[in-house]
């Protein structure tokens, strides 16, 4: 499943004009951020931030999803006042 959706996701990016991309990263490294700040778990990250649905949560760990959010735990650990 991985390689498909990759290549999938790769196309649909390329569609996109740059300004779209520019935008959708902006957003995703918002909540990224927003996440090593103000921590919560990684379907936190997923549904909540994010606003996917269940169905994305295999497909966004498979990308990196959850180790995103554990190295933005990690990070939000080792900085608590």
């Amino acid at each position: 499943m991985n390689r498909e959706f990759s290549k999938k996701a790769q196309e649909v990016w390329n569609k996109l004009s740059y300004e779209d991309r520019l935008y959708a990263t902006y957003f995703i490294f918002d909540q990224i951020s927003e996440h090593m700040k103000n921590n919560g778990t990684y379907r936190y990250l997923i549904y909540d931030r994010l606003g996917f649905n269940m169905d994305a949560y295999g497909v966004l760990m498979e990308a990196g999803g959850l180790a995103i959010s554990n190295m933005c735990f990690d990070y939000w650990a080792k900085n608590l006042d």
